[in-house]
């Protein structure tokens, strides 16, 4: 008998004005056949590491410390895979060039909405 382990998340945006809204999550851009079947706001994440990681804050063995190690590095790849569908914006940089004392005018990205993430993982 094979178990599965479900971890969603939910990325929410705050805007200028102090409103949130929930940001779109789009498991198509991940899977493109992938089909939600909790809804188009679940992600079921298939990734690897996730799973590898998954499975060690789950065993028995796990001592305290391997665990809340595992449990960061969890809430970090679930963070990267929540906001992969986030826009951005171009922003002016200027960046050292290659002999370190000049500077070269360069275009950056930034985030057009702000984001807070609150991991929320369940047994």
């Amino acid at each position: 008998m094979t178990e599965t382990s479900t971890v969603t998340m939910t990325a929410t945006a705050t805007t200028p004005n102090g409103s949130r809204h929930s940001l779109p999550q789009t498991p198509s851009k991940v899977e493109p056949t992938f089909t939600a079947p909790y809804g188009p706001n679940v992600h079921v994440s298939k990734h690897p590491i996730l799973a590898h990681k998954l499975s060690i804050i789950r065993s028995s063995s796990t001592s305290p410390s391997s665990f809340r190690s595992s449990l960061r590095e969890i809430t970090f790849h679930l963070g990267y895979e929540a906001t992969s569908t986030l826009t951005t914006k171009e922003i002016p940089l200027t960046v050292p060039s290659t002999n370190h004392t000049d500077h070269v005018e360069s275009t950056g990205q930034k985030l057009k909405d702000k984001v807070a993430l609150i991991p929320i993982l369940r047994s």
